[in-house]
């Protein structure tokens, strides 16, 4: 399987981040995956990001888009080909 380098962040940018090798069947593949750590990684900080009272009287339709919507514009991620530095 091909090698791919990802690094992300669940709290801000992934400037100070390093670049972790993984196997995947594509650059796409290796992308979902930094996404889905950085979202793995966001929901251990979302406490400070979404405040329960502001979820009142929300569907859990609106509550997952709330919490879609806060998650993106926080978390950071990147995907590249494995390359040797």
């Amino acid at each position: 399987m091909p090698k791919y380098q990802i690094k992300y962040a669940g709290n801000g940018r992934t400037d100070g981040c390093e670049w972790e090798t993984i196997e995947a069947k594509s650059l796409e593949a290796a992308s979902l995956e930094a996404w889905q750590r950085a979202t793995d990684d966001f929901e251990n900080y979302a406490h400070g990001y979404i405040d329960d009272d502001d979820m009142l009287g929300l569907s859990e339709d609106e509550k997952s888009d709330e919490w879609f919507q806060v998650c993106e514009s926080v978390i950071d991620y990147q995907a590249r080909e494995f390359k040797l530095d």
